[in-house]
């Protein structure tokens, strides 16, 4: 066996090795996880400050994968908004607007969220960083003649030069990115690489430029240069990759955050890395960098995962070693892979070029044809991508004729405004000199007048006086106010019984309204009666609300057990419910048959409940059915409040039970219902929440803790 053979054997021998360590380590970190959290929640609880908390937080956060990380990360900017660390902030900021990528609506408010923030540096690029990442992640989705569209206007609106107002700067960032990531999407010509060579030079002018925006460039300039056939370009790209990340490990450990993991960013820039200089690099660059990838998949069961299965950073070794023997089984097992695209003419040709070397014939032929193939393809994708770039130039020259055609257009009106300027200041002097003559008539009559206004002052003088004593009288009447604000929890109880009377007074003297006109015109009648009564039953509610949510502030709410019907209490909600639901909408008890049961709890809290609940739901179901069940167990009852309405964007399942929250600012409410209903549930030991698995409109579930009540 010769020495080749030997290294080869060596070789296999420690990537089995190393999967097998990577496998061990994967479980065995899943269990260190759990206990580490346990540790750094010991470590919470007896932090002293606040940067402590935050310190250990992120320690955990570290060990959580992405969806995980959410629960972690509000925890950490509740920390971070209630002691001003802005930094903090707009750090977790740039991490949910990540998780948050795939949903458009919560990416926008978050987008805002950051743009209400104290104008900083960072705050200015956390902007333009999310605004990237958006745009980047929606332009897949835009047919093909509004890329056409909107690359051409963004080209033709860019500036030659890179301004030098930071905001400007950020505004350019944004704009090549949409120019690199339209034209990327369809080709990998000249107009591609100048625009990512522009970008580079706009985000290096930036002043005190984070890291983040940089990183998102040579992210996107590495793979771009690599797909486009420029090796050094995509190798410095990726160099400046690894000093960014090596200044982000130093930064982080010296804060304390041991468990940050770059090991797959690390893994994916040395395999781009090792794709790159595999006919320029040499032999200890290619051992160095293959040695670096094989010691993070020992480490890193992600990168492992990669290694085994995709197999690309092998084959990249071997296309360098020119390890034929080896390398034509992987090129003939992976080749036409999706994600081996990019690297397909670069496999085509090694495997070409080995089936020559070996001396394989019928392999050389078959690898010839398919080589020839695939150049062709590319020959024709090169010449629609020219096509593209021409065509888009084509269309910048014509919105540029455009505007230069406009811009004479406005010289000429220019011209004519100010031939107007000069007719009109021919006319103007006549009127001038006889405005003068007129003045000189007034200023004569004026003197007249003076005397007039002599008098006219000392009444004056005495109006100034009241004026004062009244001024004094508003200063008692702004004393009294202050002290009437004082008292604000009194006064909103007495609003709600001060409403309540005339509603109700309102309320029925529609009915006695309706009741003494002529019995034809009682249908008519009929529905301003219920949208009469629709809206005081609205109104009631909302101040019914805000009570109770001034009462849970001040401590004042009180729990009454009693014994309680549960199918009377349904009975009731649905009655209730009728008034608010929609035309051609069903409401109904499902098994209103079954046998009732009895509970002792407090029926004022858990009845207001299963009303908001169902009030909610009449709102945002417009045809369909609603529906109200429950279950009974040993210790609780369960409702459930079922709609096939609009139901609730996925991800804000939580969000809808913050106070004044409305998804929908176009329908009724306040958004203190749901707070109102998970309020009571609580109070009463229970909870209210989203039924996560029903997918054809919105289920509510509302458990309710219980002592059955005595036979």
């Amino acid at each position: 066996m010769n020495n080749m053979a030997i290294f080869a054997s060596m070789r296999n021998k420690i990537i089995t090795a190393a999967m097998a360590l990577a496998l061990f380590c994967g479980h065995a970190a899943w269990g260190n996880d759990i206990a580490f959290e346990k540790e750094q929640r010991t470590l919470l609880s007896e932090a002293s400050t606040p940067d402590d908390s935050i310190k250990i937080l992120y320690q955990i956060f570290d060990t959580k994968d992405r969806q995980h990380q959410k629960d972690v990360a509000r925890e950490i900017f509740d920390i971070a908004e209630r002691t001003g660390n802005q930094s903090v902030q707009l750090d977790i900021i740039r991490h949910m607007s990540n998780a948050y990528l795939a949903n458009d609506s919560i990416s926008e408010y978050i987008q805002s969220f950051a743009e209400q923030m104290p104008p900083s540096d960072e705050q200015m690029q956390t902007v333009t960083f999310i605004k990237v990442t958006r745009m980047h992640n929606n332009a897949r989705f835009n047919s093909e003649d509004d890329k056409k569209a909107e690359i051409s206007e963004l080209l033709n609106n860019i500036d030659p030069e890179i301004p030098k107002e930071q905001a400007d700067i950020n505004e350019r960032i944004v704009r090549l990115f949409a120019i690199c990531s339209y034209i990327g999407e369809n080709s990998r010509g000249k107009l591609l690489e100048n625009s990512i060579d522009r970008l580079g030079e706009t985000i290096n002018s930036l002043h005190n430029k984070q890291y983040f925006l940089t990183n998102t460039y040579y992210t996107l300039a590495a793979g771009i240069y690599t797909d486009m056939g420029v090796p050094d370009k995509a190798v410095h790209a990726d160099s400046i990759m690894l000093g960014i990340i090596d200044y982000l490990e130093d930064i982080y450990n010296a804060q304390g955050r041991t468990h940050r993991n770059y090991a797959p960013q690390r893994y994916a820039i040395y395999r781009r890395m090792l794709y790159n200089l595999r006919e320029t690099g040499s032999p200890e660059q290619i051992e160095d960098l293959y040695e670096k990838i094989l010691d993070l998949a020992v480490n890193d069961s992600d990168c492992e995962k990669d290694l085994s299965m995709n197999e690309r950073a092998r084959i990249f070794y071997l296309m360098a070693k020119k390890d034929y023997r080896q390398l034509l089984p992987l090129i003939k097992k992976h080749v036409n892979e999706r994600q081996n695209m990019p690297y397909k003419r670069a496999m085509l040709k090694a495997a070409m070029d080995g089936a020559d070397q070996l001396g394989l014939q019928d392999e050389y032929r078959k690898a010839s044809r398919e080589y020839t193939a695939y150049l062709e393809e590319l020959m024709q994708q090169r010449a629609d991508e020219r096509y593209s770039d021409l065509e888009l130039a084509y269309n910048v020259a014509g919105l540029q004729q455009r505007n230069m055609r406009l811009a004479i257009e406005a010289k000429e009106l220019e011209l004519q405004d100010m031939r107007k300027q000069h007719l009109f200041y021919l006319i103007v002097i006549p009127l001038f000199l006889i405005l003068i003559v007129t003045l000189a008539t007034m200023l004569h009559r004026s003197r007249k007048m003076r005397r007039a206004l002599a008098h006219s002052n000392e009444l004056l003088k005495a109006e100034q006086e009241k004026l004062k004593e009244s001024e004094s009288k508003v200063d008692e009447a702004l004393d009294r106010a202050k002290k009437a604000t004082r008292g604000e929890s009194v006064f909103i109880n007495d609003l709600s019984h001060a409403i309540k009377s005339p509603l109700e007074a309102i309320t029925d003297y529609s009915r006695l309204i309706a009741k003494c006109n002529d019995e034809k015109a009682h249908p008519y009648l009929q529905q301003y009666v219920k949208l009469i009564e629709l809206n005081n039953d609205l109104v009631q509610r909302m101040v019914a609300d805000i009570l109770n949510l001034d009462s849970f502030d001040t401590n004042n709410l009180s729990i009454k057990p009693e014994e309680v019907s549960v199918a009377g209490m349904c009975e009731m909600a649905l009655k209730t419910a009728e008034r608010h639901k929609k035309e051609g909408v069903d409401l109904y008890m499902v098994n209103p048959e079954r046998p009732d049961t009895m509970i002792v709890t407090d029926p004022h809290r858990a009845e207001p409940v299963l009303n908001n609940l169902l009030s909610n739901a009449a709102k945002f179901t417009d045809k369909g059915y609603i529906s109200l069940d429950y279950t009974v167990d040993s210790d609780k009852v369960t409702f459930y409040v079922t709609d096939t309405g609009c139901g609730i964007p996925a991800g804000t399942e939580e969000l809808i039970f913050d106070r004044f929250i409305k998804l929908d600012r176009s329908t009724q409410g306040t958004g203190l219902g749901l707070p109102v209903a998970r309020m009571f549930a609580r109070l009463l030991g229970g909870d209210v929440y989203v039924d996560t698995s029903f997918k054809e409109g919105t289920r509510f579930v509302f458990t309710l803790p219980v002592n059955k009540a005595e036979s």
